[in-house]
């Protein structure tokens, strides 16, 4: 790669990162230096998962980060469509990336970060009314049980702040047993394909709420 292509990518807009094919960062633009969860005065050389950190679980096998010496760019195939990318501060955002194979074994990464809402409801006429028809918290969670997104029209009914909430699993956020009833119903109703009601209580506020909750699946992993 020239300088002169360095210099090109400086001027695009989207956060880009070129690594090497051991996963060894060569050159990334001032957009994506934001998103590095490792804020470091030079993170050229670095190596890319070094740098940039993605949310993982047990549950997500295609998430656990390799580590350098068993590098391969299939990984970032694996999770191209959607992954959530941990930011600096314990925050994430949910990102897609288009990997642009380059000269000599080298790859550029384009990152696009998404709001998961306008992505699923954009082409769904029936998600669109779903989603006009939202009540008090509505919570998007993947088959692992992560959160993704979260839409509350009353912040003070959530378990803890959104921002707590997003890109962590809810083994992350709830207390065991409470986590397992959960996570169980999310599987039901993606095992069934069918929408589940069910009935549930958490300590909110010095006090205990009561809740019907509404588990939708959308997709086969949503």
């Amino acid at each position: 790669m020239t300088d002169y292509f360095f210099k090109t990518l400086e001027k695009v807009k989207d956060p880009i990162v070129a690594i090497d094919a051991k996963g060894d960062i060569l050159f990334l633009n001032e957009p994506a230096t934001d998103f590095a969860a490792a804020q470091t005065e030079n993170p050229v050389g670095k190596y890319f998962f070094d740098v940039f950190k993605f949310a993982s679980s047990p549950e997500e096998e295609n998430l656990k980060t390799p580590k350098k010496s068993d590098f391969k760019i299939e990984f970032l195939e694996k999770i191209k469509n959607g992954a959530t990318l941990v930011l600096a501060e314990g925050k994430s955002r949910f990102v897609k990336f288009e990997i642009v194979p380059a000269p000599s074994g080298k790859f550029v990464l384009i990152f696009n970060f998404l709001d998961p809402f306008k992505e699923f409801v954009k082409n769904d006429i029936q998600l669109r009314s779903f989603f006009k028809a939202i009540p008090d918290l509505l919570l998007l969670l993947d088959d692992a049980g992560r959160f993704i997104a979260a839409a509350p029209t009353n912040p003070a009914l959530l378990y803890k702040a959104e921002e707590e909430i997003v890109g962590k699993t809810i083994k992350d956020v709830f207390p065991p047993k409470t986590a397992e009833r959960f996570l169980s119903w999310v599987n039901e109703a993606l095992g069934k394909k069918e929408i589940l009601v069910r009935e549930y209580s958490l300590p909110i506020g010095g006090e205990r709420l009561y809740f019907e909750g509404t588990i939708s699946p959308i997709s086969e992993k949503l």
